[in-house]
């Protein structure tokens, strides 16, 4: 969801979970954000796995940025 939204949908979606009864731990949100900022070396090694080289690359121009 964060992809698609930005973090204003994050925090409703935090805040979602939070009023339905669920329990969002401190520092929650930034592991979130800290996870995310990662997607495009996941999407490098994922391009490694599948033997798709458009994905690394793409992944590498998006990192270079």
């Amino acid at each position: 969801m964060l992809y698609a939204g930005g973090t204003d949908v994050l925090d409703r979606l935090l805040d979602a979970y939070r009023a339905a009864g669920g329990e969002v731990p401190d520092g929650m949100r930034s592991h979130i954000l800290a996870r995310a900022s990662f997607i495009w070396v996941h999407v490098a090694l994922r391009g490694l796995d599948t033997g798709r080289p458009v994905w690394v690359e793409t992944a590498l121009r998006r990192m270079a940025r």
